[in-house]
């Protein structure tokens, strides 16, 4: 991933001349370009490693819920030839946003974003996933005086019990729920699942450093029970590049 900064140029002339300068970041993928200065929250790590991690096989119907700018559903287009998929979100900003880097991508015809609720959202299919990099902050505590930015961050617009809800009663029966969170959420899931009747099926517990704790956790639940595929990944290595096994992950996207 390479991020091109695009300047745009204005100039005034009020009893005199001056410019001002307003930058427009491009993130630009192996197969995809995305622009993300209208979305509430920023292309992150987060999502580029849930979007490289997530299970494919076999989704036909995929649902994005918060999909901001759209990149988890473009890079779940790029993973999967025949997969439809819908992202959903309740910035009017970040929709139009999606929806003109969609357009912008080769699978223009394959996604649709609508600017909506996960608690409004009905699906028109069974779903074989639902992912998403959900806000996790407690909506007790400070907020954002931007209202978008605020909503992207913290939790009172999508519980995570909401979440876990409509993933029971949407998902198929092979279907999956992804999620990438901070690490010390991992309890918090846990309890959730078993009170929607789901199971963890993969988790990726995610360090920065090797001599680091966890501190990110991508986790995957299913309604069928299976023994839990738990692995590890350091995002640098300890002279701090990227580690072989980050790089291996996100050689899909990353430039």
């Amino acid at each position: 991933m390479n991020a091109l900064i695009i300047r745009q140029e204005e100039m005034r002339h009020e009893g005199g001349k001056y410019f001002t300068f307003a930058a427009l970041v491009v993130f630009r993928f192996k197969k995809f370009s995305m622009q993300h200065h209208e979305s509430p929250m920023p292309i992150g790590t987060d999502s580029v490693l849930l979007g490289s991690w997530v299970a494919l096989q076999h989704s036909k119907h995929i649902l994005d819920v918060g999909t901001g700018c759209g990149l988890l559903a473009l890079m779940c287009a790029q993973r999967s030839e025949n997969s439809q998929i819908t992202g959903i979100d309740i910035s009017e900003k970040a929709i139009n946003e999606s929806k003109e880097n969609a357009t912008q991508s080769p699978w223009s015809n394959r996604i649709k974003f609508v600017h909506t609720s996960l608690q409004k959202h009905i699906s028109q299919a069974p779903l074989d996933l639902i992912l998403s990099n959900p806000p996790y902050f407690d909506s007790k505590g400070l907020k954002s005086k931007n209202t978008e930015r605020a909503h992207a961050r913290h939790n009172s617009k999508l519980p995570l019990d909401i979440l876990f809800e409509y993933a029971f009663k949407n998902l198929s029966l092979k279907g999956s729920l992804a999620l990438v969170l901070p690490y010390s959420c991992l309890q918090e899931l846990q309890e959730l699942a078993e009170e929607n009747k789901l199971h963890c099926s993969r988790m990726l517990r995610i360090r920065p450093h090797p001599n680091k704790a966890f501190n990110r956790l991508l986790i995957a639940f299913t309604k069928r029970p299976r023994e839990t595929d738990t692995q590890n990944l350091s995002i640098r290595t300890e002279q701090g590049q990227y580690s072989p096994e980050y790089s291996q992950l996100t050689q899909e996207f990353y430039l």
